[in-house]
């Protein structure tokens, strides 16, 4: 049987010691032990205590033998017992003993090393199962689950489950020949319809398993068995989930749902498609996405810039400078644009809400109304136009 991680640290550090206790440059033969606790040699334990009081721990009968015990003298008093993982050593009836500086209380543990002299806590399971404070022998039945075993080679620190197919009993009359499955006695139902919405046994006073058939309550969550539905629910005895939603709005895949997983799998290769994109043109699908070609906005015109937007492809001139009675590019001697500012003719439409006049016209390069924009017809007021807005006021 192999050995537990626990009980290697153990044996390790156990070997380390030995090791360390059998250099013939220190004098010493062993280790002392007392109650499963690893100890240090006697001559490597400092002895302050009055010396009428306590006799020689190498001296005395089991001093280095690992096994015995130091005799004392004075009852009551405080002694050595040679061992660095006790404390508070007390001469009781005789004998030197101390309290254990490291310890759970249960008899199947090792709480106490020793790593250079000084005591180092650890937990080693010695035999069998240390579970819940509890010792438990090897092959033990969990006293709560029959599905469960103390098994040291797999863990001995917590409950094994027995293999798949272990006949075990649950208790339950309304089901027949339980086993282990993962570690759970589960039994067969002895009435189950398949549906998971209704109750199809209960036991009457004697105890016995009779057949009924009632729902469960509406809202009760279950699983209708099919991975891809989601929020199953018992709906009329019947339990109902949500269709998972596959869609990935994209006309260019076949949008399925596999033992609960999305799949999207491309379609209609080169068929015409809309990428919502106003800046492309002839959308067809291509390996799964639609794709365009990208609308030219490049301009006829070399003195007008363009660009496209989510309107369409958007022209304005080039070194604008905002007046709309100047024009501000020319082209060179090789059809090069060039700034320059040059007033339109005199006459010229142009586009200015501050005139107040819905025809305006260039004059001298600037945009200016034309008549009497803000006339009100009445004779009684005086009309002007500020910051493009008609002002009418009295004049009486």
């Amino acid at each position: 049987m192999e050995a537990s991680p626990s009980t290697s640290l153990a044996l390790a550090l156990t070997l380390a010691l030995f090791m360390s206790a059998c250099d013939p440059d220190d004098g010493t033969e062993g280790y002392d032990t007392q109650d499963g606790l690893i100890t240090t040699p006697h001559d490597t334990v400092e002895d302050d205590s009055d010396e009428s009081d306590v006799t020689d721990d190498t001296s005395e009968e089991g001093g280095e033998d690992g096994g015995g015990t130091v005799a004392c003298t004075a009852e009551g008093e405080p002694c050595n017992d040679g061992l660095a993982c006790t404390t508070d050593d007390l001469c009781t009836e005789g004998v030197c003993a101390g309290t254990p500086v490291y310890t759970d209380g249960l008899d199947c543990t090792l709480n106490c090393s020793v790593l250079s002299g000084q005591p180092v806590e650890v937990l080693v399971v010695l035999t069998g199962c240390a579970i819940d404070g509890s010792c438990w022998a090897d092959g033990t039945i969990s006293p709560t689950n029959p599905c469960e075993m103390c098994s040291a080679s797999r863990d001995d620190s917590g409950w094994s489950p027995l293999a798949d197919g272990t006949l075990c009993t649950d208790n339950d009359p309304c089901t027949e020949k339980p086993e282990c499955i993962q570690g759970i006695c589960t039994g067969t139902s002895l009435f189950d319809d398949g549906d998971p919405c209704t109750a199809d046994c209960a036991v009457d006073l004697s105890g016995d398993a009779i057949e009924i058939q009632e729902n469960y309550p509406e809202g009760t969550a279950c699983s209708d068995g099919n991975a891809c539905t989601t929020n199953d629910i018992c709906l009329f005895g019947a339990c109902l989930g949500t269709t998972l939603d596959c869609d990935d709005n994209n006309a260019c895949t076949l949008d399925a749902c596999s033992e609960g997983t999305c799949t999207h799998a491309n379609t209609n290769e080169g068929i015409a498609c809309d990428d919502d994109d106003a800046c492309t043109l002839e959308d067809v699908c291509l390996a799964g996405a639609c794709t365009g070609n990208a609308l030219d906005c490049t301009p006829e015109d070399p003195c007008d810039d363009g660009w496209c937007t989510s309107l369409g492809c958007v022209y304005t001139e080039k070194f604008e400078d905002g007046n709309p009675c100047t024009t501000n590019c020319a082209l060179d001697t090789v059809g090069a644009p060039t700034e320059i500012t040059s007033d339109l003719p005199d006459g010229s439409g142009c586009v200015d809400p501050s005139t107040c006049s819905d025809s305006p016209e260039c004059q001298a390069g600037a945009c200016v109304a034309t008549g009497a924009p803000c006339d009100d017809g009445n004779s009684d007021t005086e009309d002007a136009c500020t910051d493009g807005e008609c002002i009418s006021t009295p004049t009486g």
